[in-house]
Formats: structure tokens, sequence, C-alpha cells
């Protein structure tokens, strides 16, 4: 049994980030992405003894899981919503 202490939730703005960062994946790899990029933040949330998804945590994951050779786009998306992942120690 889980206890309700190990809920993870997201914080709302990063809730909205995500979904729009998901929406331009191309449709035939969203499924996919949704797969591994949210719960790799929920698991990074969760090694850390935290239990709110922040947006440092989907950019890590986005990073962790997005394959180099997208990173292009996903810098570009990730600036469209106002999101500094250099702040979080990943590259320009």
């Amino acid at each position: 049994m889980t206890n309700s202490s190990d809920k993870i939730t997201w914080d709302e703005k990063t809730q909205k980030e995500y979904d729009f960062l998901v929406s331009k994946i191309p449709l035939v790899l969203r499924t996919t992405a949704k797969r591994m990029i949210g719960p790799k933040a929920e698991s990074i949330v969760k090694e850390d003894g935290r239990s709110v998804v922040e947006q440092k945590d989907m950019v890590d994951a986005f990073f962790a899981k997005v394959p180099a050779s997208f990173h292009k786009a996903m810098k570009s998306d990730m600036t469209e919503c106002n999101i500094n992942w250099t702040q979080y120690g990943h590259p320009e």
C-alpha cells in the first residue's frame, strides 16, 4: 500500500509547461515521450525526498530523456515557454 505522503504532484505552472512542451513533440513520438519524461521527472522528485515536480525537475527530465539530436528543437520550445534551462546547468 502506498502512503498518501508518497504521492507525487506537479506544480501547476510546471504542469502547463510540460503539457506545452509535449504538445510540440511530433505526434508519432508523443506517447513514448510522455511515458518517459513525466515518470523521469517524478523519479527525480522521489529520489530527492520531495513530493512536488517543479520546473527544474521537468527540465532535467527532458534533457535526460530527449535524444541529443532533438535538443535544438526542444530548447526552442523551452524558449517559447520562457524557460531558461541554463539556470539548471544545461548547455546553451
